[in-house]
């Protein structure tokens, strides 16, 4: 079942996660729309798992080197939803607070609150909520300010400022075009009758839909004026002091080679948010179609020459072909010579161990860490001696 984004999926027993969401297959090879979800795929897990350096390296120097990368980070652009895919994917890390802080919000100007308590009360939350959010956010922003060129001015001269407002700009708007109540004909007559300014706006008698609107539109000049600079910087001076890396995030993705569990571990973090689940979903129909190109990367593959990963559907393969081969390798290659085994390497890793973790599994064995143990017989004594040696002189 193909179900574009913002449809609702009519699945039984749906959650309307994004889950049940399939890449488009309307062509076979990928268009630019499917180039930008898995470059925001790609770029949502090297959060998710990257250390400094790995982000660095893989996501932004290369950013770095297309003209105007830094367009999104502008001020004067906050109400702009043409967005880069990495950024999207930084201002996914935002998502955890915004639910409380709209809903906060949107309370707070129904009961009459004007729109400068309404700003207060947004960077409020930000700083009440923050301990929320991954530090990652902290940190790639503070990266991306860095580098960030003296062209570009983000809101109150700060990149994680203006990420945290851009998302929450994009939330608003989407609740803007949710929650928007068709108008009645006694409305239109009134809206004719008025001049619709902000400073006759009315937030006591609005829906959420029209005081999400005018949130959003007041977003963009929530630093001007200096209304609210000393708020500003204290929240900033809160994320600077409040974050802090650990060691074992900044072991990045070398933490996956460690065990299956870590490996796990990672991924159900990611999976634990909609945008994660269609994302590693984006992943998996790659890898999926293009594991040819690939196992080219890794030197096992079968074509020489260079090719572009671009296959939307894989082609089947003859039945005949997926009778006699493994993915690609013939089932034959040591009656064809294809292959000549190191028997005598192989002979010495059985079931896949090596020497030193067969060692490192006989060492947890009570018999041979206390050889001198009066439950053991001289004829056990002698076997782990045997089996000791034997092992120390493969090694």
């Amino acid at each position: 079942m193909e179900v574009k984004e913002n449809e609702i999926c009519p699945g039984f027993l749906c959650p309307a996660d994004g889950q049940c969401a399939d890449v488009e297959k309307t062509s076979l090879y990928f268009t630019p729309s499917h180039y930008y979800a898995l470059f925001r795929a790609i770029t949502d897990v090297l959060l998710a798992i990257g250390n400094t350096e790995e982000i660095a390296k893989i996501l932004l120097e290369p950013i770095s080197q297309k003209p105007d990368w830094s367009k999104c980070l502008d001020r004067k652009n906050v109400w702009n939803q043409i967005r880069p895919a990495w950024f999207i994917a930084v201002t996914d890390l935002v998502k955890p607070l915004l639910p409380k802080t709209i809903k906060t919000t949107i309370d707070a100007i129904k009961t009459g609150a004007s729109m400068y308590q309404a700003m207060s009360i947004i960077l409020a939350c930000f700083s009440y909520f923050w301990d929320c959010l991954d530090s990652t956010l902290y940190r790639v922003t503070s990266m991306i300010q860095d580098m960030l060129p003296s062209s570009t001015t983000p809101l109150s001269q700060s990149v994680l400022l203006q990420t945290l407002i851009a998302s929450l700009y994009s939330e608003l708007l989407k609740i803007s075009a949710e929650k928007h109540a068709p108008k009645t004909q006694n409305e239109k007559k009134d809206e004719h009758s008025y001049p619709s300014t902000s400073v006759l706006f009315d937030g006591t008698n609005g829906t959420d839909g029209e005081i999400a609107l005018a949130l959003a539109e007041a977003l963009c000049s929530i630093d001007e004026d200096n209304k609210h600079t000393d708020q500003i910087d204290e929240f900033l001076q809160q994320t600077k002091e409040s974050v802090e890396v650990t060691d074992f995030e900044e072991k990045g993705s070398s933490r996956l080679e460690g065990s299956v569990q870590m490996c796990e571990s990672l991924i159900s973090d990611i999976l634990t948010t909609d945008h994660g689940k269609q994302n590693l979903k984006i992943l998996f129909h790659f890898v999926k179609n293009n594991d040819d190109w690939i196992l080219q990367k890794l030197g096992t593959g079968e074509q020489d020459i260079e090719f572009t990963p671009n296959k939307i559907v894989r082609p089947k393969e003859p039945l005949l072909y997926t009778m006699f081969h493994i993915g690609c390798q013939p089932f034959d290659q040591v009656l064809s010579g294809l292959w000549v085994p190191d028997w005598l390497n192989l002979l010495q890793t059985p079931m896949g161990l090596s020497t030193e973790k067969v060692l490192a599994h006989i060492n947890q064995r009570w018999e041979f860490r206390d050889i001198n143990s009066p439950s053991l017989t001289t004829q056990d004594i002698q076997a782990i001696n045997k089996v000791f040696s034997a092992l120390k002189t493969i090694l």
